[in-house]
């Protein structure tokens, strides 16, 4: 029996909750210049792809590729908290940690997820070692699916789906987690995780993944039992974008080994809208979507 899923994917946001400066350049235009995108836009974007799901019948997707910290004022004043207010009001479905979000150290980390109610993943982020008096302690969240407890089950139109996330395992070296908080190998994780899913009887995996394209590409060619990778850090984009005058690093979605990769640029610029259907096997079958810009103007383009 197939599923079909509307998703909503973006990554890299880096508190642009405003949106930011857009060039878009079609051949045979003017180049034009825009602030696009937007915690807010998004919102209502993503209230309308709820509705017709709920209409079809479907089940609606929201997934965050990881980076929601630094990047602007509103970080700067705030830390994390402006992040959870206005991210917990787009209601993810899940959302994986990216690097900026241990870039002042793990206390602030917590101080976010504290404040959240939806699954946050990292399945080779290994807090065993946090000593037990530690003030703000990332050992036993409930929302944070770590090395303890690697993936969280969704049932979706009663299909069991494996959520997991994986994080850059340099971590120590590019950011500044606490010194008793490991990663540990990419690889070797996912060969745990999945060996725990497939034992749980689950064949519709998508894993959220904050390493970039190039190893997204990789990881589907190394493990097809994934479904759907949905990722983030090197603020790709893919799609047919050369209308807009914009490069693409491939299609949307890039099809890899059977596994669908999701790439949506950075900034809240845009936010990427997939309709996927999956086969009993967990495969993607069908799929239709696309990157949608969010201007501020509309469009002067035909």
């Amino acid at each position: 029996m197939s599923i079909t899923v509307q998703l909503a994917h973006f990554s890299d946001c880096h508190s642009h909750f405003d949106g930011a400066p857009m060039r878009f350049a079609p051949a045979g235009e003017s180049e034009w210049r825009t602030q696009c995108g937007g915690y807010a836009r998004i919102l209502t974007r993503l209230n309308a792809l709820r509705r017709q799901a709920d209409e079809a019948g479907q089940s609606c997707l929201f997934l965050h590729g990881g980076d929601t910290f630094q990047g602007s004022l509103y970080f700067n004043r705030f830390k994390g908290r402006a992040n959870a207010d206005l991210l917990s009001l787009l209601r993810p479905d899940a959302m994986v940690i990216g690097n900026h979000e241990f870039d002042l150290g793990n206390g602030p980390l917590v101080e976010f997820l504290r404040q959240l109610d939806f699954p946050v993943l990292a399945a080779n982020l290994d807090s065993s070692q946090e000593p037990a008096d530690t003030p703000l302690p990332l050992r036993g969240l409930p929302q944070l699916y770590d090395a303890s407890r690697p993936w969280h089950q969704r049932i979706i139109g009663g299909v069991p789906f494996a959520l997991l996330g994986i994080t850059l395992p340099q971590m120590a070296a590019i950011a500044n987690p606490d010194g008793h908080t490991r990663f540990h190998g990419i690889e070797q994780t996912l060969q745990a995780a999945l060996a725990e899913i497939k034992t749980a009887g689950i064949q519709h995996i998508i894993l959220l993944s904050h390493l970039g394209l190039e190893q997204d590409k990789r990881l589907a060619e190394r493990f097809p039992e994934l479904s759907l990778i949905i990722g983030g850090h090197t603020h790709s984009l893919l799609g047919e974008l050369a209308p807009l005058g914009l490069d693409s690093e491939g299609s949307y979605p890039l099809m890899v080994n059977g596994v669908a990769v999701l790439h949506a640029a950075h900034s809240a610029l845009c936010l990427g809208v997939c309709e996927l259907t999956f086969d009993e096997r967990g495969r993607v079958e069908r799929s239709r979507g696309q990157l949608e810009w969010l201007p501020w103007q509309p469009w002067p383009f035909a």
